[in-house]
């Protein structure tokens, strides 16, 4: 199933590359470049919040709408992000917002999984979700390929919890509360390393 490609790494997240087992997060441009070689890596797409306010949103989305599509055949792409929305950037929530929104629709035309850096906007993060997905959010984004996941989830049980009712995955770095690891049924948990991997 479409849903269950991130299933087959040991790691969904990293930003070092190297291990064919891990999914490394790209920017567009140098997943265009790796898209070109014979590097066994898997990758995903990054439309990151802190970027955005060091480019003009419209160029930056423009490039990576067109990383996607170039690399939209290439079976080692296997998911969008991270992408999301951060209360702590110096990006306008607008541009923060509209990106998002744009990248969850381009999630939804490919069918991937998308990868999501979500810092203090749980209520935003659900608003954006249910706009582009309609009123089953998470849910209808995880029955149509887009399964949601939370990475680098250190928050608390409780909200672990009401994630996971709604339909998000969680993805568990080397900084975790172990409530969580224990709390959540294990099927909506992955593992991540981001920038710690060696």
């Amino acid at each position: 199933m479409i849903f269950e490609t991130l299933r087959q790494f040991d790691d969904i997240h990293t930003h070092v590359m190297g291990n064919p087992r891990a999914v490394c997060s790209l920017p567009p441009e140098e997943a265009i470049i790796l898209s070109r070689t014979c590097q066994n890596q898997s990758f995903s797409i990054m439309l990151h919040p802190w970027h955005i306010c060091q480019h003009p949103r419209h160029d930056l989305f423009s490039q990576f709408a067109e990383a996607v599509s170039a690399c939209s055949s290439d079976e080692r792409f296997v998911a969008i992000g991270e992408c999301g929305l951060d209360s702590e950037c110096d990006t306008p929530l607008s541009d923060q917002i509209a990106c998002f929104e744009q990248a969850l629709l381009i999630a939804r035309q490919y069918r991937k999984p998308v990868i999501l850096h979500i810092v203090r906007m749980w209520d935003q993060l659900l608003l954006s979700t249910r706009r582009v997905f309609g009123q089953g959010g998470a849910a209808t984004a995880d029955a149509e390929g887009c399964r949601l996941v939370v990475h680098g989830y250190r928050k608390n049980l409780a909200l672990a919890q009401q994630l996971v009712a709604q339909g998000y995955y969680l993805s568990l770095g080397s900084k975790f509360n172990p409530a969580v690891l224990t709390g959540i049924a294990p099927e909506k948990i992955y593992r991540e390393t981001d920038e710690t991997a060696k």
